[in-house]
């Protein structure tokens, strides 16, 4: 059935369609194959959470009624469910069938199944108590020369800094947007403000999201050997495994943008109702 649902939700979506290709329910399957592998669903329950949390304190500055909207949408518009159906739904309008067809193998093999595992782990609430104590080791024991090079490498192949300030950002201009219609500050000059905001913002997480996505891809890529990364590598560097990437790319931050824009509308409309005599 939720196939079934997600491809309904392809037909009518909005979204721009890199292809004009149909959503066909084996390219679904693939999709989801993938997503599977690599705990896309679960990922995202976890940056769901981490976002409410980091976001909630903004609910303290709108009047009341905004205020219970900000928290009641941002519950029901950051469900893992609802934003891993957004996540396969922008995924499915960004990449070939071919392009998924032809990265299997790579997900079939001995080390893709291996890195696929390793990062499905990693949203788990295990792996972030861990992920505290590895980093503290750190300051003890930090990598090889070697490693923290090959680690670098695979940042800039996967884009995940760059992804998580798109993401943080987006997600912020969505949710202001929302504040800023509650608060009736839609002026010309307070927009110009939020954009001044918003670029200081992204020029803040910037190094931020650098330096803990290096520990990150420490911690959760440790049982794996440098050759076993440089296949990853070199697999990310082939046409679909970029195309992948790209989509994949896309489509996390299509996602959360979405549900931001639906927080932000929803705050708006609590803020500009009028009270019931």
């Amino acid at each position: 059935m939720r196939r079934v649902l997600l491809l309904l939700a392809f037909g009518f979506t909005v979204i721009p369609t890199a292809f004009a290709e149909e959503a066909t329910s084996e390219k679904l399957v693939l999709v989801e194959k993938i997503g599977k592998a690599e705990g896309t669903e679960q990922y995202l329950t976890s940056l769901g959470i981490e976002l409410m949390d980091a976001i909630k304190p903004y609910a303290a500055k709108m009047p009341a009624a905004a205020s219970v909207a900000f928290s009641s949408s941002m519950s029901e518009q950051f469900d893992g469910d609802r934003l891993y159906e957004s996540y396969v739904v922008a995924m499915m309008s960004q990449i070939l069938k071919a392009d998924l067809v032809a990265v299997m193998p790579w997900y079939e093999s001995a080390t893709g199944k291996k890195i696929s595992e390793l990062l499905s782990q990693s949203s788990s609430v295990e792996a972030a108590a861990s992920l505290r104590t590895y980093e503290a080791g750190l300051r003890a024991k930090p990598p090889s020369p070697a490693r923290a090079k090959v680690i670098q490498e695979l940042e800039h192949a996967t884009q995940t800094s760059d992804l998580m300030v798109d993401i943080t950002v987006n997600a912020s201009a969505g949710i202001l947007a929302g504040i800023a219609v509650a608060k009736k500050e839609t002026s010309r000059a307070k927009q110009s403000a939020m954009k001044l905001q918003l670029a200081e913002l992204r020029k803040k997480v910037r190094p931020q999201f650098r330096k803990s996505t290096f520990v990150f891809f420490l911690h959760t890529y440790r049982d794996a050997t440098d050759a076993q990364l440089r296949q990853f590598i070199d697999f990310l560097g082939t046409k679909s495994g970029h195309a992948l990437n790209s989509a994949r790319y896309y489509a996390l931050d299509e996602a959360l943008k979405k549900a931001a824009r639906s927080v932000g509308a929803a705050v708006g409309s609590a803020g500009t109702a009028k009270p019931s005599n």
